[in-house]
């Protein structure tokens, strides 16, 4: 989702956006098939239509009284998806200061190594607020703005 708003950061965003598109998915997909196939393969078909938490039941039987293992690895998970998602909007933001979307302080970025400081800290105090929700409230928040975010992608591309 995140890959296109930081494309103005890669050095060869012609060769290299195309690749990491394609190489992204495709790695993505093929790790959900393969777990979704190991959990039917471990539990079976009956039990694993049944459960509401196939990674911690297939872990249990996997790794036995290591099983929270699968939680240090979908935790992993989560913090890169997470690292992804701030870093670009951290750099929309940053964009948007420049061009006078936001305020101007938006575009600070560190001299030595081009972090956007202000846009980071902004954006970390958001999504640290957002942990206080309960978690139904928060995934209604985040599905509803995130279609909304795809229907106006796709208005801009229709003009």
């Amino acid at each position: 989702n995140t890959i296109g708003l930081i494309a103005g950061d890669m050095k060869n965003p012609t060769r290299d956006l195309p690749l990491a598109i394609i190489f992204g998915v495709s790695i993505v997909s093929v790790f959900y098939v393969m777990a979704v196939l190991s959990y039917s393969a471990v539990l079976g078909y009956s039990v694993a239509k049944k459960s509401n938490t196939l990674a911690v039941e297939v872990a249990y039987i996997i790794f036995g009284k290591f099983y929270w293992v699968m939680a240090i690895l979908v935790s992993c998970s989560s913090l890169g998806a997470a690292n992804c998602c701030l870093y670009a909007i951290s750099t929309v933001s940053v964009s948007a200061g420049y061009s006078g979307e936001l305020p101007k302080i938006f575009s600070l970025v560190h001299k030595r190594t081009r972090t956007p400081i202000f846009s980071l800290f902004v954006v970390s105090i958001i999504a640290s607020c957002f942990t206080f929700l309960p978690l139904g409230q928060l995934f209604n928040y985040c599905t509803f703005l995130t279609w909304i975010f795809y229907f106006l992608s796709f208005l801009c591309l229709w003009k």
